[in-house]
């Protein structure tokens, strides 16, 4: 069974259609009423619903945009009749993944559900096969890889999407409902980082107590090791250990443990170059660098500034004119997405209205100086 998925209707023929067209291919669960769709949601662990419009017209319109700010996880498909289909560009703007006609092929309800269950919330349609969580382009293999218990190497500069590629791979994987467990190596002292890798034994040293590391914390999920290359070499040396045998020994304790992890990997350091300098492991790099996946920089995609564009403001309500858009292709994009997500943000700020002009994209930082 796949991602659970809750039916929000009081209409019979809804319930039947999608029952028939769906029970075998995901986990179900009936909601007739919003109070009954609430009491699932906090405790049936759904990842989409299917609501149909007429139900929602007895909301406020506020309440549809609040159920899915509060649950960031949510994804939305509606299913309405054609009289409503005027009400689909807002309901898309507010978040929901996508508006559906009733009646519907079940063919087509099932890609749908497919397609939002693979997807973040935010990205629309087919279009998601781009290069953001699907690094060269190649979805299909990007795919077939992340499903699989192999290790990946993510390249790529800073702000391309690394660690969102990392929480794709995870999303794709067998391993997506256990913990998926990070660590940014440039974040810790080397003096912390063993402890911090492989947890500590009580009276390790002074002051120590018994602390899981972050190998015995991902046991059975994931542990994603960004910045892998500020290791140092005498962790590096620990670190391949692990990845051959699957063992390690905690900071002051004789006794080996087992752990079973999945292991994803990101730098924007040249490791070929580190390698031939000595600074990195000749081995360890063979070994975590089977499969690599480099996320080219914003400034070569600049054919695609209006696809992450429309991605970010997905659900923002606001809308860009092509004046705008033209001022953003002619940006260098040091910062890559992070900088573009950030303009956006501010962006959407400025703009008192719904609509972003170029007056309110601006690539500085804003310095306000509190009266």
């Amino acid at each position: 069974m796949d991602d659970g998925v809750i039916i929000v209707s009081a209409n019979y023929d809804v319930q039947h259609f999608c029952f028939a067209a769906l029970s075998r291919m995901f986990s179900l669960s009936l909601a007739d009423s919003w109070i009954c769709c609430d009491s699932l949601l906090l405790s049936y662990p759904a990842r989409l619903l299917i609501i149909d419009f007429d139900l929602l017209q007895s909301k406020e319109p506020a309440f549809l945009s609040c159920l899915l700010t509060s649950r960031q996880f949510l994804r939305v498909i509606i299913l309405m009749g054609p009289e409503s289909t005027f009400m689909t560009a807002r309901l898309i703007k507010m978040g929901v993944f996508n508006v559906l006609p009733f009646p519907c092929s079940k063919t087509h309800l099932i890609q749908n559900i497919q397609h939002a269950l693979r997807v973040p919330r935010g990205f629309t349609f087919s279009e998601n096969k781009g290069t953001l969580y699907s690094p060269g382009g190649n979805s299909t293999l990007f795919e077939k890889i992340a499903k699989t218990d192999y290790s990946v190497l993510l390249l790529g500069d800073s702000g391309t999407g690394k660690t969102y590629t990392a929480q794709k791979i995870v999303d794709l994987s067998s391993r997506k409902h256990e913990k998926f467990v990070r660590l940014n190596c440039s974040t810790i002292p080397e003096t912390l980082a063993e402890s911090e890798l492989f947890g500590t034994e009580k009276g390790a040293f002074t002051g120590a107590e018994n602390k899981p590391g972050k190998f015995e914390q991902a046991h059975n999920g994931t542990l994603f090791l960004d910045e892998v290359s500020d290791l140092s070499l005498s962790l590096q040396a620990k670190l391949l250990k692990i990845i051959e045998t699957g063992s390690f020994y905690k900071l002051g304790s004789s006794r080996e443990m087992k752990v079973n992890v999945r292991l994803l990997f990101a730098t924007n350091s040249d490791l070929r170059k580190l390698v031939e300098e000595k600074k990195f492991r000749f081995d360890l790099y063979q070994r975590i660098s089977v499969v690599q996946f480099y996320l080219p920089p914003l400034r070569t995609q600049i054919d695609k500034i209006c696809y992450f564009t429309r991605a970010f403001l997905a659900g923002s309500g606001k809308t860009i004119e092509q004046e705008a858009v033209d001022k953003l292709k002619n940006h260098s994009w040091e910062g890559n997405l992070r900088e573009l997500q950030n303009c956006l943000i501010r962006a959407c700020v400025l703009a008192e209205s719904d609509t972003i002009s170029a007056e309110h994209i601006i690539f500085d930082s804003i310095l306000i100086t509190v009266p």
